[in-house]
């Protein structure tokens, strides 16, 4: 159309002055316009492809969403891994190879060490097992039939016509992919649980705090969930359980139909036994010396490839979902918006998957958010209902201390011969490496993985009657992810259910990762269910290593699906997760975890449903925009009177200070007030807590003249006197402690009323006196804030403005990130300035350790409405194309920061109204010819 010419030509001088650029580093021999769109997919037009039994529609609107009409299912996923593969493939690929431990292969040797952790782990084979022993005939047809969706697009096309990556690549190797297989796409789940994997950080977080705080110190940096104040998840009946569950004492809790003779003992005991939970008598020296192996384990887990997060830190997501009681609409409303790493392209594929006549034959009528690489939708809706995901953070992994010696592995007294195997790790341009990889009874033995392992458990907890440490204790790791389920056909049995109790049978197979489910139908009935393998252990309560040679302290079975909580039309009229706390423990029978989210984000939002509830009004559609873009500062309310009420001598620091005066702790993007404050927090975080963590969790580079490490050192004792040496942290900025997320929101609260608290003392610099009151270091931290954002955004505090701080870059996760710097200007895009913080509602996170750029986001966000499909509305981070230069590229990020939505076309009507573009896929044998005229696979 005459309209698009103008925006076309500015992207071919884009493309062009790319080439010149590229040519004057000497890469203009292999780079041209052609080379950058030779990826650009054909959207019109029909193509003929093998194994498809009818034709095919794919229609597209003005920013490359898909919608597919097929006559079968087989067809329908066959379609849906062709279309995946012409605009994500390199994404597709880069996965696949990530979940088999073979980045090597595409990206040279310096992915070996990843991969060797990768291989230990032993994603691909789990998925092999999944497929072969406990996926149905039917998901296995489906999965086999993306495959040859995706294999008949390779067919097409290789090298610089998959993506422009691949030409890059050529420069270094001579790579070329292989065919798509349908365990590729089953192990794209572990990769999913590896990011949501619980509290594995926090276990080894922990234990690395005993180098320098004592138990009790340590406990106070993980207070307990404030059930008085943030409301759980569950806290009614379920209005189809009228039993009281065997031992709960609770009369129809919803919590499904008996617990079984002791377990749970132990729920909601003194958090001071937690420290020595796992039986150890001194944990105070136990867990000082597991420094070295567990930080060795802990930088590893940090360069592990986030796929979905910062490896588990600051992974979030909100999901509520309001009764037609309640609704402008007379009908349910559903939000949902997962938090996860920026990347580019971002996580979510959006697209729809219509059979064209709904039968049990053909039963997917679906359309929302799905992952590249992986057939069906998994979060949307259908005909019937809608869901949304939030994590769990179920406690579901386990650090095992092993005695090892001569093969062995001690064992309840007895010495065990170790499981060993062998894998050979092909290296682009180089000489394949082979390891070998230990395995006990507890799990694949992780601390064997890289020269920074060497020392694992050389001092790790243990008590009087552990075996001798020798050279050190190797470590274990028990997971879930590492047991078989059938979680892949979850995925196509939530697609196609109809009511709610097909959502739960199937969310009875969502056993990994564990997530918070929420659902409403267009029956008007909501709802929730927490599905997932959850261990119950022995002894011990997962929050700290647990000796291995003891069985005492193994799993002893999992939770039985119909007794995890759920909840079904509460009569509060509305159910919101946001990684809060499931249940109170005291009214549950089981452990899930005590590392939750704080409830920071669950209870504002909570707040505001019941500001308009409560006032006899509705919600409406905006109202759940409203919600999800609420940027306000929880802890900022609570923080800034006392930061007011210090007396600030210094007008320089003063001015700033005024800025406080009269905000109301929002944190738009032009806020000078909301620059100031999250550079104060980060500042009292520092100097109150951050200067007293080991070296191990604090930002690499952050250098302080501390204790020597050979002692723990209570935090009177933190002078040292001349005892002091020079200490540099070690931990990446996104991952580093105090993060200041919510669990650093509750650790202050719990002091500010205590201003003579040993936590509020900090150590003099050459122009800053020691502090050892609570006034004295806010004082400071205003003061340091002021010269920080002096250095940062000028000192004129009138330009100052949080987005100028707070910055979100969409960077390309391999060649975009370690790739020659004209290719990364090639492929990334940014910066944009945000709106939000950590933990609110709009949680563009940050790490207060390591900086104010941005490190996770709200990576779609969506609103259902039940009463009529084609009124929902939905946004992604990015675009549907993975390909650089292409108009659907980043098409959607300006409206996605701007906190705009696009309009959710369902009905086929919509979906016509709303379609730019016609792609037919017909059976080969039928005709039809590839890259036919009509086709935008080669736009000029």
């Amino acid at each position: 159309m005459p309209a698009k010419k103008p925006r076309r030509r500015g992207r071919l001088t884009v493309i062009a002055l790319v080439v010149l650029l590229l040519a004057g580093i000497g890469y203009g021999a292999y780079w041209s316009v052609s080379t950058v769109r030779a990826s650009f997919p054909q959207v019109s037009g029909e193509i003929a492809i093998e194994g498809l039994s009818a034709p095919v529609t794919v229609t597209r609107d003005g920013n490359g969403i898909p919608q597919l009409y097929a006559d079968s299912a087989d067809d329908l996923f066959r379609a849906q891994g062709y279309v995946h593969a012409q605009d994500r493939f390199w994404e597709m690929d880069v996965r696949r190879h990530m979940t088999s431990g073979r980045l090597s292969e595409m990206f040279g040797d310096g992915q070996v060490e990843t991969d060797a952790f990768l291989r230990t782990l032993g994603w691909r084979e789990v998925a092999q097992e999944e497929y072969d022993t406990l996926l149905t005939d039917e998901t296995k047809a489906y999965l086999q039939a993306y495959a040859e969706g995706v294999n008949a697009y390779l067919g097409e096309r290789d090298g610089a016509e998959l993506s422009v990556e691949y030409a890059a690549l050529g420069f270094v190797n001579d790579y070329a992919p292989e065919p798509w297989d349908p365990v590729d796409s089953v192990a794209w789940l572990k990769a999913m649980a590896w990011d949501l994997r619980g509290n594995m950080q926090e276990e080894i977080d922990r234990s690395l705090l005993a180098e320098r705080l004592s138990p009790e110190e340590i406990e106070q940096l993980y207070p307990e969930y404030p059930y008085d104040r943030n409301r759980p998840i569950v806290t009614e009946n379920d209005a189809d359980d009228t039993g009281t569950p065997p031992g709960s004492g609770l009369p129809g809790d919803g919590f499904g139909d008996g617990f079984g003779d002791g377990i749970g003992d132990g729920i909601g005991e003194d958090p001071e036994g937690a420290a020595s939970g796992i039986g150890y008598e001194d944990p105070d020296d136990a867990l000082g010396g597991a420094a070295t192996q567990l930080a060795s384990i802990s930088k590893t887990l940090d360069e592990i490839p986030a796929l979905l997060g910062t490896n588990g830190s600051g992974i979030g997501s909100n999901s509520w979902v309001v009764s037609g009681d309640y609704t402008t609409t007379g009908s349910p409303l559903l939000a949902n918006d997962p938090h996860l790493s920026p990347s580019l392209p971002g996580i979510w594929y959006q697209m729809g998957l219509h059979c064209s006549e709904v039968s049990a034959e053909c039963p997917f009528d679906v359309s929302g958010f799905s992952f590249s690489g992986m057939p069906g939708v998994i979060i949307g809706h259908n005909q019937d209902i809608s869901w949304g995901l939030t994590n769990l953070d179920a406690d579901v992994s386990d650090l095992r201390l092993e005695k090892l010696e001569d093969g062995n592995y001690l064992r309840d007294g007895e010495q065990i011969p170790y499981e060993t195997r062998t894998e050979v790790i092909e290296v682009a341009g180089g000489e394949p490496r082979e390891i070998t990889v230990r395995e006990t009874e507890n799990g694949p033995i992780i601390s064997d993985r890289g020269e920074e392992f060497a020392d694992v458990g050389d001092s790790a907890p243990v008590d009087s009657s552990a075996p001798d440490r020798g050279e050190g204790y190797a470590v274990s790791l028990t997971w879930t992810a590492l047991e078989p389920t059938g979680t892949m056909n979850a995925v196509f049995s939530l697609n196609a259910a109809t009511g709610w109790d097909e959502f739960r049978a199937a969310a009875q197979d969502f056993a990994v990762p564990s997530q918070n489910l929420v659902y409403a139908d267009t029956e008007g009935n909501i709802g929730y269910q927490a599905p997932g393998l959850i261990p119950i252990r022995g002894e011990g309560d997962g929050r700290y290593p647990s000796p291995g040679w003891d069985s005492a302290y193994d799993w002893v079975g999992f939770i039985p699906q119909d007794e995890l909580p759920r909840e079904f039309n509460p009569e509060r009229g509305y159910i919101v997760t946001a990684n809060q706390a499931v249940v109170d423990p005291d009214a549950y029978g089981y452990a899930l975890t005590e590392d939750w989210s704080y409830g920071t984000r669950s209870q504002r939002i909570e707040e505001l449903l019941l500001a308009t509830i409560e006032d006899g009004g509705k919600i409406s559609m905006g109202d759940m925009q409203s919600i999800q873009l609420d940027n306000s500062n929880e802890m900022a309310e609570t923080l800034v009177p006392y930061l007011l009420d210090v007396e600030i001598g210094d007008e320089y620091v003063r001015e700033a200070q005024r800025l406080l005066e009269g905000w109301d702790f929002t944190q738009d993007a032009d806020s000078a007030a909301a620059a100031y404050y999250n550079a104060v927090w980060r500042n009292v975080l520092q100097l109150a807590f951050g200067n007293k963590l080991p070296k191990e969790l604090r930002v690499e580079g952050q250098c302080l003249r501390v204790p020597p490490a050979d002692e723990s050192q209570p935090l009177e004792n933190l002078d040292g006197g001349e005892r002091l040496i020079t200490e540099c942290g070690e931990r990446s900025p996104d991952t580093a402690q105090p993060d200041g997320g919510d669990r650093w929101f509750e650790v202050v609260r719990g002091i500010l009323d205590d201003p003579e608290n040993v936590w509020w003392q900090a150590q003099g610099t050459t122009t800053q006196p020691a502090v050892d009151n609570r006034d004295d270091l806010l004082a400071r931290a205003m003061r340091d804030a002021r010269y920080e954002l002096t250095a940062e955004l000028g000192k004129d505090i009138d330009t100052w403005s949080w987005g100028r701080l707070h910055r979100l870059m969409l960077n390309n996760q391999t060649l975009g990130t370690e790739g020659p710097g004209p290719v990364q200007w090639l492929l990334n895009r940014g910066p944009w300035n945000l709106s939000g913080g950590a933990d609110a509602v709009d949680a563009s996170g940050w790490n207060a350790a390591g900086g104010y750029d941005i490190t996770w986001v709200p990576s779609m966000r969506m609103v259902v409405s039940l009463d009529n499909f084609d009124e929902s509305l939905w946004i992604n981070l990015t675009g549907a194309s993975g390909h650089a230069y292409h108009d659907n590229y980043t098409d959607q990020t300006d409206l996605w920061a701007d906190g705009e939505y696009l309009p959710w076309a369902y009905g086929r009507d919509a979906v016509e109204e709303s379609t730019e573009h016609t792609l037919t896929l017909t059976p080969a044998a039928a005709g039809g010819s590839e890259g036919s005229e009509g086709s935008e696979g080669s736009e000029e």
